[in-house]
Order: structure tokens, then C-alpha cells, then sequence
């Protein structure tokens, strides 16, 4: 309401014009982006419900360039605009916006990704050849909805793992304000098992990584779109309770995916209480699951 009155001589003009159509989109949460954004991008064009659209407007992301993952967008006319700025821009250039939106991850759609994925990573996209199995994906978190045993814990996930199975190697992914978790799992992980530093990958890479890895051990959350949504593989999420009581439904996304195993609430201690807090479990519970997804793997054909 602020909005209309503060721009009221914009919104008269609105209301006296004949608005073109524009779709509007960029939300900041990874998932959401590739789930309800570009999913819903993929419908509208095979749904042909692009063609009476006359110009994109996009709030700035990084995640992945749409015009990469959707070429057929490319003359089209677009503009970046602040998120605070979208309803403003809408007004002021007379757009009736329309954002399309899917609940669903479908074949196609997922084929898309994948591929541009590829063609678009760069060296560091995929792991080495001669690297040590299995290789295990680990989220990290530096803010809100973080473990507090995570760089101890995860250490000791691995050096277990090492222990039963010969050997081991692990993916750190991460946002890059958790630098010093890395440097503390490199102290305390056995020195034969490979790091990889992934706190500062790009989405492409990412998505070329998770799909080469055996299994993963994440934080329950958008970062957990990777490995389950996009790649499918079998691993172990972990949160707080409030993000733990998704994952009923996360399979859902993408229909014929494997669920996630996750500790149960009562292994789980909150460090405060609501969504989004901090929370401890022990690394034993996380590491009994993961050898569990990793037999899933080993039984795959």
C-alpha cells in the first residue's frame, strides 16, 4: 500500500495505459530458484506461453545465467532491477507482470540443466579421476541453522569412514564465510583422505560435482537441492527440527527421487529453539546413515 501511495502520479499513468506483459522473476534461495523459477520458465516454453510476452524483468542473481540455461530467451528484451525496485520498474514502464512458477522438477526440465551444467563448468567442475571412493559431499553452514560439532564431527565422520572402508575423500561445500570450518577439518581429517575445497564453486560446478559423488552428508535446506533434486544420490540430512520435518515431502520435487535418511528429532538438541537455530547431534548417528546410503549405492546396477 506504502508503494501505490508513494508513486501514486506512476500508478495513475498505469492505471490510463495498456500495459505490455513482462515476466518477472529472481528470488535469492537456491532452491527456489531452480524448483519454482526455472522450472516454471521450462513449462511456460513447452507450454509455448512465452510468445505474448513482451519483455524479462530480473531481479540480479549469480546462481545460473538464465539466458544460458534457456537460449530461446535471448531476443527477448531484459532488464535487471533490484528486487526492492521490481514493483516500482513494473509501474513506471507501464508492465503487467506475470512470473511463472512450477512445483515440480520433471526429466526435461532436470535434462536441461544437467546439460548446460556441463557444457558451462569450469575446470574445477568435476572431481579427478584417480580420486579416492568413496567421495562424500559435506555441507557446511557459518550462520543460523549451523551443527556446532561440524568440523569435528564431520573430521570424524571421515576418519571413520577411512577406517571401514581403506579409504575416503570429501567435497566441502559451503558458502565462503566458512573458510575457517574447512581449515579446521583439514587439522583434524587424516591426512591420506583428499579435501576439496568447494566454498567457493559456481552453481555449474556444483551441479557437475554432485552428480559424481557417492554420497553426501548436508544440512537440510535449499543446499540440499544438489545432491537430491538435480543429482539423486543417496546421503544424510541433518537440522534443526523445524527443517528437519521437510523432508517428508522433499522427494516430492522431484517424483522418483530417493528420500534423504535424517537422525530422528529426539537425536537432535536444539540450541535455542525456532527455525533456523543452532543444534548439536552426534556424529556417530550421522556416520551409522551415511554407511547406510552408501550401501544403496553399492547396490545400485
Amino acid at each position: 500500500m506504502s508503494q501505490l501511495t508513494f508513486n501514486y502520479e506512476d500508478v495513475l499513468r498505469y492505471l490510463d495505459s495498456k500495459p505490455k506483459r513482462a515476466c518477472f522473476f529472481g528470488i535469492s534461495n537456491i532452491g527456489h530458484f531452480f524448483w519454482n523459477e526455472m522450472s516454471g520458465l521450462h513449462h511456460a516454453l513447452e507450454q509455448n506461453l512465452l510468445k505474448d510476452i513482451d519483455e524479462i524483468v530480473c531481479a540480479p542473481i549469480d546462481f545460473m545465467d538464465y539466458k544460458i540455461l534457456f537460449p530461446e530467451l535471448t531476443g527477448k528484451k531484459a532488464t535487471a532491477v533490484s528486487g526492492d525496485d521490481l514493483f516500482n520498474f513494473g509501474v513506471r514502464n507501464q508492465l503487467t507482470p506475470v512470473r511463472f512458477s512450477d512445483g515440480v522438477i520433471t526429466p526435461s526440465f532436470l535434462a536441461r540443466v544437467q546439460r548446460t551444467a556441463k557444457a558451462h563448468a569450469s575446470p574445477a567442475g568435476r572431481p579427478p579421476d584417480a580420486v579416492p571412493r568413496p567421495l562424500i559431499w559435506l555441507n557446511v553452514r557459518a550462520h543460523n541453522k549451523i551443527w556446532l560439532d561440524q568440523a569435528a564431527g564431520y573430521a570424524n565422520i571421515l576418519n571413520a569412514l577411512r577406517e571401514e572402508r581403506g579409504q575416503a575423500a570429501a567435497l566441502v561445500q559451503g558458502m565462503p564465510d566458512c573458510r575457517e570450518i574447512f581449515d579446521e577439518m583439514r587439522r583434524l581429517t587424516h591426512p591420506d583422505i583428499p579435501l576439496f575445497d568447494g566454498l567457493d564453486l559456481n552453481t555449474n560446478d556444483k551441479i557437475n560435482w554432485a552428480s559424481q559423488v557417492d554420497a553426501y552428508v548436508c544440512v537440510a535446506g535449499a543446499g540440499l537441492a544438489f545432491t537430491t533434486w538435480l543429482a539423486d544420490v543417496p546421503g544424510v540430512a541433518h537440522s534443526e527440527h523445524a527443517h528437519l520435518d521437510h523432508l517428508h515431502w522433499w522427494p516430492w520435487v522431484r517424483p522418483g527421487s530417493r528420500p534423504a535418511l535424517a537422525p530422528q528429532r529426539s537425536e537432535v538438541i536444539e540450541i535455542g529453539s525456532g527455525t533456523y537455530c543452532n543444534y548439536k547431534v552426534e556424529w556417530k548417528v550421522l556416520f551409522k546413515l551415511l554407511l547406510e546410503a552408501l550401501a544403496m549405492r553399492d547396490a545400485q546396477p
